[in-house]
């Protein structure tokens, strides 16, 4: 049996700065979809998919701060509590989020909050990858 890998918070940190400028690649290459190709000269689309990436990113934002929060081995049995805590604070913060933007926002482009929120997921499934594959 092997020890475990020490923790490598800062990698996280690294990937989570990543992660914002590859959500503005993506807000941006909708933005100019949003324009030539649907014609839409409020960018509903691109507010939508800003909203929904948002959302995600502060909800993985705050569990990665409370995971995180505790490193040291003799904190052992306050980490497993902490990860249980940040879940479930990004499950809430998750759901008040797409409460709050439903009744905020415009029904003809919720699913471009909902396309934002899961692409926005999908970058952040990534970069923990390739967090992984760094430790």
């Amino acid at each position: 049996m092997r020890p475990a890998k020490p923790n490598q918070k800062h990698l996280v940190q690294q990937a989570q700065r990543q992660q914002r400028w590859l959500a503005l690649g993506v807000l941006a290459v909708v933005f100019v979809l949003d324009i030539v190709w649907w014609h839409e000269e409020r960018g509903l689309v691109t507010k939508g998919m800003a909203l929904g990436m948002g959302l995600a990113y502060l909800a993985h934002h705050i569990f990665t701060w409370f995971a995180y929060k505790d490193t040291s081995v003799r904190h052992r049995e306050q980490i497993v509590h902490n990860l249980y805590l940040g879940q479930m604070l990004k499950w809430a913060v998750s759901l008040l989020g797409f409460a709050a933007i439903f009744w905020q926002f415009r029904t003809d482009a919720v699913w471009a909050v909902i396309v934002g929120y899961f692409a926005m997921q999908l970058l952040q499934a990534m970069a923990f990858l390739l967090v992984k594959n760094k430790i």
